[in-house]
Order: C-alpha cells, then structure tokens, then sequence
C-alpha cells in the first residue's frame, strides 16, 4: 500500500512526538537519580560511612546492651537513620516457653526523648505448672539527648513497623533493654534479671533482636 505524501509525514511527526517524549523522560528520570530522588537504601547492615559497632553490657539483664557507632562517616552518605530492622527480622523474646514477637506500641514511646518502646507477652514457667502470661518489652532508648524521628519524616522508605529511627548525623550510641512486669505493666524488671531472680521450673531465655540503616547517597 503506498501512503501519500501528507500522511508520511503525519506518521512520521508523531513518530518523532513520541521519540522526544520518551527521550524527554529518560532525561527527566536521569536528573531525578541525580539529585538523589528515589536512591534510598534499606534496611542494610553495615551501610556506606555507618561506623564501626561496639556493644558494652546484656541485653537482658540491668542496664541493658549498648550499641556505640564510632567512626560514621557522613561523606559517604546524604541522609540515614538506623532503627530495628522490622518487619523482616521483629524483636522477640522468651522466657523459655512460647515466643513472643514484639510490636512497636506509639503510646509507650516518647520518640521526642529518644525513646522506642516494643511490646509484647510471653509466658513464664512457674514452680507450680502454671504459665501466666506476663507483659514484655523492648525499650530503644538513643543516648546524648538525641531525638528519633518516625519513618514517615525519615523519607528513606522505612516501613511504617520500625515505629522510631535515630538519624544519623556522626557517632551515636544507643541503649537496648528487654522488660518484663510481673504486676501487668504497673512496674519493670530487666527480663533476664527478673528470670534469674524468680523460682522456675528449668529453661533458659532466648532473644532476638537486629538493627539495620536506611540511606540515601
């Protein structure tokens, strides 16, 4: 079929119209790449410039585990934040009987002071047969007056379960503590103290607990 002139020309300006479009986005996508849009990166442990760790204390026990960043390099990055690396890997604990998985609870945290508070169940073995289900949680408490932030103002697409991050603006430490309350939350003992400290038939604790970094370069 031959096509006429005018027409030719048609299909061929259309043909270019969307060749510049595409060109037009690609430069477009380019440019937002460049200026960082849509880079950012976790959760991931280690990260570019995130430090070297070093833990002090039990994460169980009185005064819980510290977590101590030394060496961040902030050249190497343009925006971080660090926090529990949910929802792949939730913090867990158990006083030996069932697991309990821990859930970020808004109202026992006070991001403002640093503070992020899991919560959770577990039951313990009592001398007498009796498994009573006692309240547990992990309290993220960043240290040096530092603030946590949500991940919705963090913009490192973190998933809304970490529930608090630090950002990341040189070295931090930050402190882990596993709870419990024998008297439904009205006070708190260190897990593993507490444990210790109480008859129970035999078993052992266990843990879980993993902190990863969001970025952007």
């Amino acid at each position: 079929m031959l096509l006429r002139p005018s027409l030719f020309r048609t299909l061929l300006s259309r043909r270019a119209r969307a060749t510049g479009v595409c060109a037009a986005l690609a430069v477009i996508m380019t440019a937002l790449l460049s200026a960082g849009i849509a880079q950012a990166t976790g959760p991931v442990y280690p990260a570019p410039g995130s430090g070297t760790l070093t833990t002090s204390g039990a994460i169980g026990l009185t005064g819980g585990v510290t977590f101590s960043f030394t060496g961040v390099d902030t050249a190497k990055f343009k925006s971080m934040v660090w926090g529990l690396w949910y929802p792949k890997h939730p913090a867990t604990w158990s006083l030996g009987l069932n697991t309990a998985t821990l859930a970020f609870d808004s109202s026992d945290s006070n991001l403002a002071s640093g503070e992020a508070v899991y919560t959770g169940a577990a039951e313990f073995p009592n001398l007498n047969d009796t498994t009573p289900s006692l309240p547990v949680r992990l309290v993220v408490q960043a240290e040096g007056g530092l603030a946590m932030e949500t991940p919705t103002a963090a913009r490192l697409h973190v998933n809304a379960s970490v529930g608090g991050v630090i950002p990341v603006t040189g070295n931090f430490s930050v402190n882990l503590t596993f709870e419990v309350s024998p008297d439904g939350g009205t006070t708190w003992d260190a897990a593993d103290t507490y444990f210790n400290n109480t008859p129970h038939l035999q078993g052992s604790t266990t843990s879980s607990v993993n902190g990863a970094f969001w970025y952007k370069r």
